[in-house]
């Protein structure tokens, strides 16, 4: 989407705000690949919270420098192999058995039938880490977005009461909402700019 964007608007240099939906941990270092800056919501993860009242991702942090991840009794989780799920890649960070077993804090920490603690991190979580970090930075642009985004569906769906598509198929729904899209930005351009203003640029276009 941002690429499409950037080569229609002739931009190589915008920013992108989305909700949680959009969030994911490959689509934000292609980003940034792209050289991209996107602030993404972050979904809440119970897994991130923890189950049971046992810790949670969140309660681990994470060393960069050291490659490790430290548990809330500051014991050391190295950094293990890789692994695949749903067609994402992660490197786990372990504890070691006799650590775990002779922590203090086990029982607020492993599983009834773990042994050890891991941790699985995606090979895509730095840039997660660093779309964290400007959402901590910028709490200000959620709220812009809201108010940007939602205001053209608030228009679709309660004051022109498009609720839903009249056409059959993905090409002819495509070929509506391009439509109602286009409606909208026209509307947009008169209240911006006025109708004098419009009709001279597109005289001059």
């Amino acid at each position: 989407m941002m690429s499409d964007a950037a080569e229609t608007l002739c931009n190589d240099e915008l920013k992108g705000l989305a909700d949680s939906g959009y969030h994911s941990a490959e689509q934000l270092d292609a980003c940034e690949q792209k050289g991209f800056e996107v602030t993404v919501a972050e979904p809440q993860h119970a897994s991130r919270k923890g189950r049971g009242g046992r810790f949670g991702r969140d309660d681990f942090n994470y060393d960069a420098e050291a490659d490790v991840y430290v548990c809330p009794a500051d014991k050391t989780l190295k950094r293990g192999g890789t692994i695949r799920n749903k067609n994402k890649q992660y490197v786990i960070y372990r504890a070691s058995t006799a650590q775990c077993q002779a922590c203090p804090l086990s029982k607020r920490c492993l599983s009834p039938k773990a042994r050890s603690r891991t941790i699985h991190r995606s090979i895509h979580e730095a840039s997660v880490e660093r779309n964290r970090q400007r959402l901590k930075d910028h709490p200000a642009q959620a709220r812009e977005r809201g108010s940007i985004v939602e205001h053209p569906f608030g228009t679709f769906k309660h004051n022109w009461q498009m609720r839903h598509f009249m056409m059959r198929t993905l090409p002819k729904c495509q070929g509506e909402f391009s439509l109602m899209a286009l409606s909208y930005n026209f509307k947009r351009a008169l209240n911006l700019v006025g109708f004098e203003a419009l009709m001279s640029y597109c005289a001059q276009n």
